[in-house]
């Protein structure tokens, strides 16, 4: 499957329902003018449900033709929740686990913005240098499409996609409403 930089993006492809919070991050506004390319950087939730068909929409030269995908959960995340049949038909997995520091989520607190504004800064300080990794796998042509997820997309995918789009110069409102459009994807999700 070609893809036209200038083309309108798809919604997720309606034969990858186990796939959540999939999509596309081209078409978003720069500082200068332009836009983000579409059929290069996707983002999403767990690929853990892929069964072999969806999983050849998504690495299969047919569909999205994804050459990398970046795993950014962490070792027992991996270890328990990846699609044998993805794993058998994609070309490269790299695990770039993503981390903030020795804070975990606290589920009583993520409630309040303030609390994550700070729980997604730790991720920056802990994790910067592999959000760089990502960035310059994403760089190589070769690993072009390439898929970016954690468990839901949302948080460490989130932090992780707003750095690399910020640092090609996607405009703060395109980043906000990129990471909110994870809010329509959280009742499949969970």
């Amino acid at each position: 499957m070609t893809h036209d930089p200038l083309a309108a993006p798809a919604g997720p492809p309606a034969d990858l329902p186990d796939l959540h919070n999939l999509r596309d991050v081209g078409g978003l506004r720069t500082d200068d003018g332009g836009r983000t390319r579409h059929g290069v950087l996707y983002r999403s939730g767990t690929v853990a449900f892929l069964d072999a068909a969806q999983a050849e929409v998504l690495v299969g030269d047919d569909g999205l033709g994804v050459r990398c995908r970046v795993d950014l959960r962490g070792p027992r995340e991996v270890a328990e929740e990846t699609s044998a049949a993805l794993r058998e038909r994609e070309r490269r997995a790299e695990h770039v686990e993503i981390h903030a520091a020795d804070v975990a989520w606290d589920f009583t607190a993520s409630h309040r913005s303030d609390w994550v504004a700070a729980h997604y800064a730790r991720y920056l300080e802990a994790s910067g240098d592999r959000i760089v990794t990502v960035a310059r796998l994403l760089a190589d042509p070769a690993n072009r499409p390439l898929l970016a997820h954690c468990s839901a997309g949302k948080d460490r995918t989130g932090v992780t996609v707003a750095v690399l789009l910020r640092a090609v110069g996607v405009v703060a409102d395109d980043l906000v409403a990129d990471y909110a459009r994870t809010a329509q994807a959280i009742a499949g999700l969970r």
